[in-house]
């Protein structure tokens, strides 16, 4: 598979790294790599060019052992000067924790800065003036720009209701096995005052030193918020360390890039921790401490909108689907603007459901680490890898999951088909919306998908279906019956994509006849080396009959039990949680002190 070329205008988010197993980690979490720009004779740097999510990302790392705030510096002005659209930074890697009474920073924690008391999230310690009464530190640093400090209150809000995905994305890193956590040994902490006796490792140190920390649960990894110390030395000593954060009013670790980067580079900075900044470091934890830095840089990007989403043409289009397709609708191919009709944005008319919307909200209504079980179901991955069994059918009873394991399967599948050009289309039928339990209303939303993916990937749709399309949907329509939108428009479409996979969720919802209309569709746009269909629904539906050679799996409650009692704890703790939150409101509001005269 080719890697797309975009230009240095495309990219808006840029990445620095320190370290080679910094970079790595970085590299390995794209959703798609891009091919290089070629090199301009003025800039030094090297650069890992792809996407993250909808965000076109520019990585440099910093030069072979040449490290600290000045190199740093340098190579984010060059980066800004090539990429021009860079809207904010981020610079990811490792660094040395701080434990303290307040913070419980554990090896493979991360931490992120954020403005704490004076200090706008990052602080020069080696950075000031000596006077008769001592060093005074003069640099102010200026805090993260405002679009990554509101990500950071929708990330800690996402974690506080358990919707975080950090450990979804650090469990991919970590397939690699040089990324392991398994790789980075014990996690110890020694007292401050005792120095490492020597050797690469600390076998000869006293485990009488060491301090006995709390156990934590299930959650193995947490993100810290607060001040980071930037300074051009290592430090390697505990009581030194402790000194520095009991002066800077507590810092939470401490690295060498950042300070270079805060007043020129507006960024924010994620550090994953590998050590203890004292005497006992060493290298072994790097590598899982820069995967979780890493991960932890994705989910901030995950909840950040993107200004712009960049077509395989090289041009910027705005993000959303309703603005996307609009720009769309006036490109010369499907403008009607020639035939003397203005404003009519045609894509609204093909389909009005929103795939990626409705997909979200299954998404945010799914208890983390459930229904996942799917993904390592033998039947799945038969239908997965084998392209004779070209249908997976999911049945059971009301109310086992099966939409939620429906959306499972398309989070699973979008993201594996980020690195290529296969189209996941998905539609999610609801009961709620009876209007819309028609064969015919899912196949137009097909087509619209298709239609996106086509102009997303730079692969033109031919004149004949645009003419099809503009005759049924266009102002004068010709309204077609549903074997006229099939045979002219979706079948000649899917046959522009072959490997599409299409995922229909709840089609019991619809009448027996309408079911049939969608069975027979799908029956004979099968081939062998064609689409793949998921089909999920209430028992009933004879989907193995009218679609030879599909896989079917049938869930029951006691299948699902264990999914089913953490989803009713999951949901018990969210409405505690509300009730807290609405209890705090009331206090506030009935209390003399809160109340105006």
């Amino acid at each position: 598979m080719p890697k797309r070329y975009l230009r240095p205008e495309d990219y808006t988010v840029g990445w620095v790294s320190a370290l080679p197993v910094e970079l790595a980690a970085a590299a390995e979490l794209l959703d798609e790599e891009h091919e290089d720009i070629p090199q301009d004779p003025n800039d030094t740097n090297l650069y890992t060019l792809g996407r993250i999510g909808e965000h076109n990302i520019v990585i440099a790392c910093l030069p072979a052992g040449q490290i600290g705030t000045n190199s740093a510096a340098a190579v984010a002005v060059q980066m800004q000067a090539k990429f021009t659209s860079i809207r904010f930074g981020l610079m990811v890697g490792i660094g040395g924790g701080v434990p303290s009474d307040e913070s419980d920073i554990r090896l493979g924690d991360v931490v992120v800065s954020q403005p704490y008391m004076q200090h706008g999230g990052v602080v020069q310690y080696d950075f000031g003036k000596t006077t008769p009464s001592g060093f005074v530190r003069t640099n102010f640093l200026n805090t993260p720009p405002t679009i990554l400090l509101n990500a950071l209150v929708k990330l800690q809000a996402n974690n506080t209701r358990r919707r975080g995905v950090l450990s979804e994305y650090l469990s991919a890193l970590c397939c690699v096995p040089e990324f392991a956590r398994g790789n980075a040994g014990p996690d110890i902490l020694f007292e401050s005052t005792y120095n490492h006796v020597g050797g690469p490792t600390c076998e000869k140190c006293s485990i009488d030193r060491l301090l006995e920390r709390t156990k934590r649960g299930r959650q193995e990894i947490m993100v810290h918020y607060g001040t980071i110390a930037s300074g051009n030395q290592v430090i390697r000593d505990g009581v030194t360390r402790d000194r520095l954060s009991s002066e800077l009013g507590g810092v939470l670790c401490f690295e060498m890039e950042a300070a270079g980067l805060m007043n020129s580079f507006p960024c924010l900075v994620i550090r994953g921790i590998c050590d203890y900044a004292d005497s006992h470091k060493n290298k072994r934890w790097q590598p899982y401490a820069a995967a979780t830095a890493a991960a932890c840089a994705k989910e901030v990007l995950s909840v950040i909108p993107a200004a712009y989403k960049v077509d395989a043409f090289g041009k910027s289009l705005p993000l959303d689907n309703h603005s996307r397709f609009l720009a769309l609708s006036k490109r010369s191919e499907w403008d009607l603007a020639q035939e003397g009709i203005a404003s009519y944005n045609i894509f609204e008319h093909i389909s009005a459901y929103e795939p990626d919307r409705t997909f979200q909200d299954y998404l945010r209504n799914r208890c983390p680490n459930t229904t996942t079980w799917i993904l390592e179901d033998k039947r799945f991955i038969a239908w997965l890898e084998n392209r004779s069994h070209p249908c997976l059918w999911l049945s059971g009873k009301i109310g086992c999951g099966k939409t939620l394991i429906t959306s499972t399967v398309v989070q699973h599948m979008v993201q594996a088909s980020q690195k290529t050009d296969d189209l996941v289309t998905h539609f999610f039928y609801s009961h709620s919306k009876k209007f819309q339990l028609k064969a015919i209303y899912l196949f137009r939303s097909y087509v619209k998908q298709i239609l996106g993916h086509l102009d997303m990937i730079g692969k033109p749709c031919p004149l004949r279906i645009i003419s099809y399309v503009k005759r049924f949907y266009g102002p004068k329509r010709y309204h077609p019956s549903f074997e006229e939108t099939i045979d002219n428009i979706f079948v000649p479409l899917s046959e522009l994509l072959p490997t599409t996979t299409y995922v229909v969720d709840g089609l019991d919802e619809c009448g027996l006849e309408e079911v049939r209309k969608v069975l027979k569709t799908f029956r004979e746009l099968m081939s062998p080396h064609g689409p793949k269909v998921f089909i999920s629904g209430r028992e009933g539906l004879d989907v193995t009959t009218a679609i030879p050679d599909s896989i079917a799996i049938c869930i029951s409650n006691e299948d699902n039990r264990e999914d089913i009692h953490r989803f009713i704890e999951w949901r018990i703790e969210e409405k505690m949680l509300e009730k807290q939150i609405t209890e705090k409101d009331t206090a506030l509001v009935v209390n003399p002190k809160f109340t105006h005269c």
